[in-house]
């Protein structure tokens, strides 16, 4: 069971295919986020985001894990990239960016 599905931010508890029932139970989550796109010349745009992300009913997690020691706020999510349009149109988009997740300090 995955906290959440592949490319998602969004807590889901849903299952693959492969294992079984899926749980409907959707913990839910609160995104807190800021973010820019600056247009640094006509063909080149930056981007940077980031997002404080808690869940906002962490007790069907709790009982997945077999645990109480679990709180709601997730951590710290940040983006930051570039775009290039070389013919200045969306025929040919050059895309790099990097994006990482810091989790909340662990419970001791």
């Amino acid at each position: 069971m995955n906290l959440k599905q592949r490319d998602s931010l969004v807590p889901n508890l849903r299952t693959s295919k492969t294992e079984g029932q899926s749980n409907f139970v959707n913990p839910g989550a609160i995104i807190l986020g800021v973010g820019t796109d600056i247009d640094v010349t006509p063909k080149l745009k930056a981007f940077l985001n980031l997002n404080y992300i808690w869940l906002a009913e962490p007790a069907a997690i709790k009982v997945a894990l077999q645990t109480d020691r679990l709180r709601n706020d997730l951590g710290l999510d940040a983006s930051f990239g570039f775009k290039y349009r070389p013919l200045l149109t969306d025929n040919i988009v050059i895309s790099l960016g990097m994006g990482f997740l810091r989790p909340r300090r662990r419970l001791p």
